[in-house]
């Protein structure tokens, strides 16, 4: 996920996806606080049901000693693993593709991960749909180093920001307010370390508006005058639910 934030703002990459959260296992918090660490804004999101499989060099579940994957993969197949792998050691990877390499050089190893994984590599699928519910889906957004352009179309756009409050009584209350007496829908509230200074934190919001809209100018001014600091991260159209069985 570094790789992916740091070659856009960087401009090796004109455009990067990443996961922001998952429907069961809540938020990727490594990738909400790299929008700390890159100039990066929000182009596009996307609903993506997820499927994962068990890919091995092993013939059987019986030869697997070891599983690896992501930790959010990991904690989307627990009770599988639980019941089919008991005595595995499970072990956290950077990524579900960086789990399947690590299983080449290690026999009695598996990876879960997309079913394509088999196809770019050497493994087999020794079981599909290890998913614990049916309904498992990741929000993906596509990231790039500059502002999307703006639509001229009637969709319904959202807007992400990113900000930070002055340490006084009220100061988040104050936003939540504002935003109140402006009928915006609050539809993500989310905290993370700021890393600037222990136990202070920063705020990423997604608002049902198109905040970059010249109609809307005021309202932005308004919260960036409540916040310390305000990043408007991206307006855009807002990721269609997906179901699992479409697959």
């Amino acid at each position: 996920f570094r790789e992916i934030f740091a070659s856009v703002s960087g401009g090796s990459c004109d455009l990067g996806v990443a996961p922001l959260e998952n429907a069961l296992h809540g938020t990727v918090g490594q990738c909400f606080d790299l929008f700390m660490e890159h100039e990066v804004f929000i182009q596009a999101e996307f609903i993506s049901p997820i499927r994962h499989c068990l890919l091995s060099r092993a013939t059987d579940l019986a030869a697997v000693r070891t599983g690896r994957s992501h930790p959010q993969a990991l904690a989307q197949c627990e009770q599988w693993l639980r019941r089919n792998l008991p005595a595995a050691t499970l072990l956290p990877a950077e990524s579900t593709a960086a789990a399947a390499r690590l299983c080449l050089d290690d026999p009695d190893g598996a990876s879960i991960g997309n079913e394509s994984l088999s196809g770019l590599l050497p493994l087999r699928v020794l079981a599909a749909g290890i998913e614990d519910e049916a309904n498992n889906q990741t929000r993906f957004v596509v990231i790039g180093a500059t502002p999307p352009k703006q639509t001229t179309g009637n969709e319904p756009l959202r807007s992400s920001i990113l900000f930070t409050l002055p340490d006084h009584p009220g100061a988040l209350a104050e936003v939540l307010n504002l935003l109140a007496r402006a009928s915006i829908n609050l539809h993500k509230l989310e905290s993370r370390p700021s890393r600037q200074e222990p136990w202070k934190y920063a705020f990423f919001a997604d608002l049902d508006i198109d905040l970059a809209a010249p109609e809307h100018a005021a309202i932005l001014r308004d919260l960036a005058a409540a916040c310390h600091s305000l990043r408007l991260l991206g307006c855009y159209p807002p990721g269609r639910n997906e179901r699992s069985d479409m697959l």
